[in-house]
């Protein structure tokens, strides 16, 4: 091999092999502007497909390699002047004749007075690949700095000449000279940071003596911020074997350290992100039986961490439902279809937990190279979701039970949201977003002026109560009560709520157990009515006996009409104690009665023919009406025609100034109503319902025995007996008997 200039002596070290900002190949080379030859580096030659027995190379072999259209741009290197930089991309062809890409940087220096240029050329074939691929992912990410890749390239050409105890830096941007820094070592070494200057020094001095040197250090700059750069050098011997110069790159990497910092900051994040969400990516190669975990996925499917993760441990893991599917989604995923699903993996200590796992195939040159995703464990968020959903089956068959149901309205966006209950309290179709307005056409207009009041209760933002009765579909008639509230935050209305339940059993059971109570009462009063009656009736019956026989004696006895009258008058109130008596037996012990068939229009036709007399003797004629289809009842007749006896009189009594009463004989439904409307006088309402009560009458000569041993005989027979007045218009009495059980049915 042929002597190099004395100028540039080789050492025995080699420069860095790859670029330290893209991990390239790098060669060096020098020429000399007198001899007209270049002195190459080992590197240079091999990307040059240049023998390396020869690192002197003349203009003329090297332009050899080099296509022709790209000789003029090393033809200029001939005619560069001082203080020039320059680069350039040019193509020669390798060894197999096939193209390669290369990038040339170079400078021209004045050295002992003599012209000399020093450059470097980068491979740019496999460069140019990923910088397509930059481009492409630039267009999608706009925010990421791509243009660092060019700014490293404009790195600072650094030369410490040891026996002038010079150094020398370039500093150019877009491959402008920007301005050329020559100081002393120490001078040089004030801009290093303090806390990093002892050591830069150390390894600076020993650089000598090994050869090289790769450090990175902090700068400070006159009032600009701190900067991050890397030195990346290498000695220079001359033939003594001493250290001339030590020459080599000086970058600055701020941007990239900060860059840096701001991605081991998301990485932390990502990874606490991980944590927080139990998730965690994978990478797999079709061709490779291993799969990449990320942390997060060892935690997981508890895999020690050191263990290689392949198919077959994470089959056995899987789930046996789950892995067919799990497997069809894997082989698809290799034609380059992405896939999303969810399964079951069952731990070593035999817990399962639930994941969902996310794949996307990787395209390169048409076919799949790899296939990455992500993959989450679901188990919490599982056992959430069947929490909450045994939380609303709870719910729902409380509102159920209790007939209940709840809604909220926002209105922002005008959505009316309830719950299953309050869909079938109103009888509506299941829809689970409504809007007011909707709400409205279901529940039909009858219930707008419900709704008015609904709504400026809740604008005053107080507690809604309202009770209200809705009747859907032609059905029963219902009673709800509900219960609103406006929910407000920073005086602002964000949400309607309200709750509302169905009352109409409670309100009849509540009326039933008041009537219950009533007739509790009654039974009590009849109880101690018929105790009084029996001591009375059998303390009064034997006397009484004595005086009608005494009295009959007189009369019998009496001449010429002697004191007549007043025996009359003895007998006929005799008569009427005895009547009393009588009324006060059957409450205190009813007589065994045997039923029978009865036809009511002829029991009714022969109770008036009874009472016509006398009540047309008070002027009033009777309105009888009889509907044909109404059939026989089974009661006691004797006591039925009592009850219209009794009923009848009391009409007529109320009747002074004469009449007509009407009687209406119809069928209802399981029921024969018996209809007997006077015009009479009336009854108050304050005294209406007193009505029945033992001894309570408003006649002068009344026992008021009678109406209760009226309602007493229908109650017996399993009826009913109900009274309407209204003072000056006359009283409706209705008497309602059942009829037998075969003739529910019958037209």
């Amino acid at each position: 091999m042929r002597q190099r200039p004395e100028h540039f002596i080789p050492g025995e070290h080699h420069l860095p092999e790859y670029s330290p900002v893209v991990h390239t190949p790098v060669g060096y080379w020098e020429y000399n502007h007198t001899s007209q030859t270049f002195f190459c580096s080992a590197q240079m030659l091999r990307m040059m497909n240049l023998p390396e027995a020869e690192n002197i190379i003349s203009m003329k072999n090297l332009l050899q390699t080099i296509l022709t259209e790209d000789h003029h741009l090393w033809l200029s290197i001939s005619k560069s002047h001082a203080n020039t930089y320059q680069n350039f991309t040019f193509r020669n062809l390798n060894s197999s004749g096939i193209m390669n890409w290369l990038h040339c940087s170079y400078e021209t220096l004045v050295v002992d007075g003599k012209v000399l240029t020093i450059g470097s050329i980068q491979e740019l074939t496999t460069l140019r690949e990923d910088l397509d691929k930059s481009i492409a992912i630039a267009d999608r990410y706009p925010s990421v700095p791509w243009d660092l890749l060019q700014k490293a390239s404009n790195a600072a050409l650094w030369q410490w000449d040891i026996q002038k105890n010079m150094i020398v830096w370039n500093i150019h941007e877009n491959g402008t000279l920007v301005a050329e820094n020559i100081h002393s070592m120490h001078q040089f070494l004030q801009y290093v940071h303090p806390d990093d200057r002892a050591w830069v020094t150390r390894i600076l001095i020993n650089s000598l003596t090994n050869g090289q040197c790769d450090l990175e250090f902090r700068m400070q700059m006159d009032k600009e911020p701190t900067l991050f750069v890397r030195l990346i050098a290498e000695a220079l011997y001359a033939s003594d074997r001493k250290a001339h110069y030590l020459s080599g790159f000086l970058i600055n990497q701020t941007n990239y350290k900060l860059q840096e910092l701001k991605l081991q900051k998301k990485e932390l994040m990502m990874q606490r992100v991980e944590q927080c969400a139990a998730l965690g990516y994978w990478e797999r190669y079709p061709n490779n039986d291993t799969i990449y975990f990320s942390p997060e996925l060892y935690e997981i499917w508890d895999l020690p961490k050191e263990q290689p993760v392949t198919l077959d441990l994470l089959v056995e893991r899987i789930h046996p439902d789950d892995r067919w599917t799990w497997k069809e989604n894997i082989d698809q995923s290799y034609l380059g279809n992405p896939y999303f699903i969810e399964y079951r993996i069952i731990r070593p200590n035999g817990e399962t937990r639930f994941v969902q796992s996310y794949g996307e195939p990787i395209y390169h040159a048409g076919k799949v190279t790899e296939v990455y995703g992500i993959l989450q464990d679901t188990t919490h968020l599982r056992n959430t979701e069947w929490t909450l959903r045994q939380n609303q089956e709870r719910l729902e068959m409380a509102e159920e039970l209790a007939q209940m149901g709840s809604w909220e309205y926002d209105p922002f966006t005008d959505e009316f949201r309830a719950s299953t209950g309050f869909y079938r309290i109103f009888e509506m179709p299941p829809c689970y977003i409504l809007t007011l307005n909707r709400v409205q056409e279901f529940l039909g207009d009858i219930h707008s002026e419900l709704f008015e009041k609904i709504r400026e209760n809740l604008l005053s933002q107080r507690m809604c109560e309202l009770e209200f009765d809705i009747q859907q579909n032609r059905k029963n008639r219902k009673r709800i009560r509900m219960k609103s509230k406006a929910i407000v935050k920073d005086d602002i209305v964000v949400k309607y709520f309200g709750m509302l339940q169905d009352v109409t059993d409670q309100l009849e059971a509540e009326e039933a157990l008041r009537e219950s109570q009533e007739l509790l009462q009654v039974s009590e009063k009849l109880s101690a009515v018929g105790q009084l009656a029996a001591g009375v009736a059998h303390e009064i019956r034997n006397p009484l006996t004595a005086l009608h026989g005494f009295l009959q004696l007189l009369h019998s006895q009496a001449e010429n009409g002697e004191n007549e009258f007043y025996i009359h008058v003895m007998e006929s109130e005799l008569n009427r104690i005895r009547s009393i008596l009588d009324e006060l037996l059957m409450l205190a012990k009813p007589h065994p009665v045997q039923h029978t068939e009865i036809k009511l229009d002829e029991l009714v036709q022969s109770v008036v023919s009874l009472m016509e007399p006398e009540a047309r003797l008070h002027s009033i004629h009777f309105d009888i009406l009889s509907d044909s289809s109404v059939p026989f009842i089974y009661g006691a007749s004797d006591q039925i025609k009592q009850v219209l006896i009794n009923l009848i009189k009391n009409a007529i009594e109320s009747m002074s100034s004469g009449g007509v009463l009407t009687i209406r004989i119809q069928r209802k439904l399981k029921y024969v109503e018996i209809l007997l409307v006077d015009q009479g006088i009336g009854i108050p309402q304050e005294i209406l319902d007193k009505i029945g009560q033992p001894f309570f009458t408003t006649k002068e000569s009344g026992t008021g025995l009678g109406l209760m041993v009226s309602q007493n005989i229908i109650h017996s027979h399993g009826g009913k007996l109900d009274i309407q007045s209204e003072p000056g218009v006359g009283t409706a009495v209705r008497v309602y008997l059942p009829l037998p059980a075969d003739e529910y049915n019958s037209p």
